[in-house]
């Protein structure tokens, strides 16, 4: 009975940790990607200057927000070694990594990666962290 339990909250706290780390990697990849589609646009001589007026508005503000996600997933980061171990800080940052490529693709096209597109690699990284997780929560001393 103990195992299932055990079991049970590993699943929870996988999809909680994988909820977490892709809005917080989400958070600090689209600025940085923004910003360098507007730095193209910017140097590029036929972009009007409206919109050249636009991109320097958002400069500040994008530059912001990178730098105070990428504090967020430091303290998410320290925290979860805090409270649990570095093997569970090391599965949240599996999972932020293994979220990087599906976030390009969704930046690149527009469109939502969905099941039958992921990737195998990344698809099995997100399959590996269970069993990891489970053995850094119960097994790593």
């Amino acid at each position: 009975m103990v195992v299932i339990s055990q079991i049970l909250f590993t699943i929870f706290l996988n999809l909680f940790l994988s909820f977490i780390s892709t809005n917080l990697i989400g958070l600090f990849i689209r600025p940085l990607v923004a910003q360098l589609l507007f730095k193209r646009m910017e140097d590029n001589p036929e972009t009007h200057e409206i919109i050249k007026n636009e991109i320097k508005k958002t400069k500040g503000p994008y530059k912001l927000m990178s730098f105070f996600s990428l504090l967020l997933i430091i303290v998410y980061l320290y925290l979860l070694y805090k409270f649990g171990n570095i093997g569970i800080s090391f599965i949240g940052l599996l999972l932020m990594i293994a979220r990087i490529p599906d976030l390009f693709y969704e930046i690149e096209t527009g469109i939502k990666v969905r099941k039958d597109k992921i990737g195998n690699i990344m698809s099995g990284i997100y399959w590996i962290s269970y069993p990891l997780l489970y053995y850094f929560l119960y097994h790593f001393k």
